[in-house]
């Protein structure tokens, strides 16, 4: 501590660094000072005296007065093990960085635990929704079974102006990029690999053993039409890009995909940029957490709370699963989940077609529910819409194989979307 103050060391100054820091100056300023941030261009104006900025990592890393470091810059090299020696100095580390903590979340939490300091991360899944630290609090009566939710934004965004206002998937990605909702380079959200990083740690959390981003079934939604939406409205069905872990005996299911829900479902109304995670514990039962999971302010919110809460457990505060954040030996990763299925399959306009796929359909044993067959193309084509019954996901994926291996394409899969209905 310097003049009875908690010293702070930022790891970077952008966005987010930059309203954090205003946070603690406006509302903390009697118990916390900012003395070093790490920044690459020292002679750009950031609003804060150039006195704070440094190049030099070594100098934040190795001052004696700085209690905690706070983590900004994203990735997870370098990040990790600034934040990893950082750990090793004996400082608190707070970071809303989820690739790092995905990738690296064992070595730092050795480090933390070694050092009986806090590695604090609240602001790494949906921002400002305090989820992890219900998780790793409220919920740990619980037998988590289930983790649902929309946890990135951007997707939720896209998906909601493509149903509202007719948008196809481009249109809508790049109003998302003008309105800063994505990233200049879009595909960590787009094809999940955001999602799948939290999803990594909330479940890691609820099943209390280290599920790592390799175990996420993971597919992205650049494939989806807006026709796709109105042919699920008409099967009253809505699109969300969700993530799904379920946790049953000793069977862990994790995914990042597309998904069709009921429109009657509590996630179906969740619009624009906001998440909603809906968790069921075998006490509690259900609880859902709704708000805006991205941006400067909703994330700096988690980041300022978590620095509290470094500054207010000197021993810091560690996970309730094993010391080396590796997995049980008897948990197993359920690859081979069941859902009903919608599929957009292209069929040639030819008499027996149809009868000729429903006949691939039985010998992969998928029993269809529902099928709406559309006007043809110009390509002499025409779309065809099933609905399944509940299968086998590699039932689906045999018939997918089947398809692609007609050397006559007669028929060509244009989408496959999984249909929680729970």
């Amino acid at each position: 501590m310097r003049e009875g103050k908690y010293v702070i060391g930022f790891l970077g100054f952008g966005n987010i660094g930059g309203a954090t820091y205003e946070i603690l100056k406006e509302r903390f300023d009697d118990r916390f000072i900012v003395k070093h941030a790490l920044v690459k261009d020292l002679n750009r104006d950031r609003g804060i005296s150039k006195e704070i900025l440094t190049d030099n990592i070594d100098l934040l890393l190795n001052d004696p007065e700085i209690d905690i470091v706070a983590e900004f810059m994203g990735g997870v090299e370098p990040a990790w093990q600034y934040m990893n020696t950082a750990l090793k100095n004996g400082k608190n580390v707070v970071t809303a960085n989820k690739a790092a903590l995905a990738a690296r979340w064992k070595e730092l939490n050795e480090s933390a635990m070694n050092a009986r300091k806090g590695l604090y991360f609240e602001a790494a899944c949906c921002a400002g929704i305090p989820l992890i630290r219900s998780l790793k609090g409220s919920l740990q009566a619980n037998k988590i079974s289930r983790i649902l939710g929309i946890i990135n934004g951007s997707t939720n965004y896209i998906l909601s102006k493509m149903k509202s206002e007719g948008l196809s998937y481009q249109e809508a990605l790049a109003l998302a990029q003008e309105k800063g909702y994505t990233e200049p380079d879009p595909s960590a959200d787009v094809n999940g690999y955001d999602a799948a990083n939290k999803l990594s740690i909330l479940l890691s959390l609820a099943a209390h053993t280290k599920i790592s981003v390799e175990d996420v079934f993971v597919e992205g939604m650049t494939n989806l039409t807006k026709q796709d939406i109105k042919y699920g409205q008409d099967m009253g069905l809505c699109l969300k890009f969700l993530a799904i872990g379920k946790c049953k005996d000793h069977s862990i299911e994790a995914r990042v995909h597309p998904t069709f829900i009921p429109s009657s479902h509590s996630l179906a109304s969740v619009h624009d940029n906001y998440n909603a995670i809906m968790i069921t514990g075998d006490v509690v039962q259900d609880v859902m957490f709704y708000g805006l999971g991205a941006g400067r302010y909703p994330t700096a919110s988690a980041l300022v709370s978590d620095i509290i809460n470094a500054s207010s457990t000197p021993d810091g505060m560690h996970d309730s699963f094993t010391e080396e954040v590796t997995r049980r030996t008897d948990i197993q990763i359920n690859e081979d989940w069941e859902s009903e299925y919608f599929l957009r399959i292209s069929l040639i306009d030819k008499p027996g077609k149809l009868a000729y796929v429903t006949d691939l359909f039985g010998k992969c044993n998928v029993s269809i529910a529902k099928i709406i067959q559309m006007e043809s193309n110009r390509d002499n084509y025409v779309p065809v819409v099933f609905l399944t019954h509940t299968t086998l996901e590699s039932n689906i994926q045999n018939l997918t194989g089947m398809i692609n291996l007609d050397v006559n394409k007669n028929c060509q899969i244009g989408c496959i979307i999984r249909v929680e209905r729970d």
